[in-house]
């Protein structure tokens, strides 16, 4: 997820919502979030509230690297059960007719006694 917080107390967006996700945070949810900065290991983040927003229009889309675009639309094939091959998903969403959810990280608080332990 390119546009997680990559500080502590710092605002993003999370893409969220493919396959059995599609339900996840409807409502406002507030959650400890943990942003993974390696492959083991995680950054606390702060206290948030997450909830869902408008999908990603073409442009933002565009936007991404074409790495996390391409890891996307694997991930969209697997989770969605998607048949088209991976290059007919990045079409479908180039063309604006799949559109990936997203939700808004909001940073309520962070307890920097806590990070420190950590």
């Amino acid at each position: 997820n390119p546009w997680c917080p990559t500080s502590p107390g710092m605002a993003g967006y999370m893409f969220v919502g493919l396959g059995e996700e599609i339900h996840k945070f409807l409502q406002p949810e507030v959650h400890e979030l943990f942003v993974g900065v390696a492959k083991t290991n995680y950054r606390l983040m702060g206290r948030y509230r997450v909830h869902r927003v408008e999908p990603l229009t073409v442009e933002e889309w565009l936007t991404l690297p074409e790495k996390v675009r391409s890891k996307y639309c694997e991930t969209t094939q697997r989770k969605a059960k998607d048949s088209r091959s991976v290059e007919g998903i990045n079409a479908a969403y180039e063309r604006g007719e799949l559109r990936v959810p997203c939700v808004k990280l909001t940073c309520l608080d962070f307890k920097e006694d806590l990070y420190k332990k950590l």
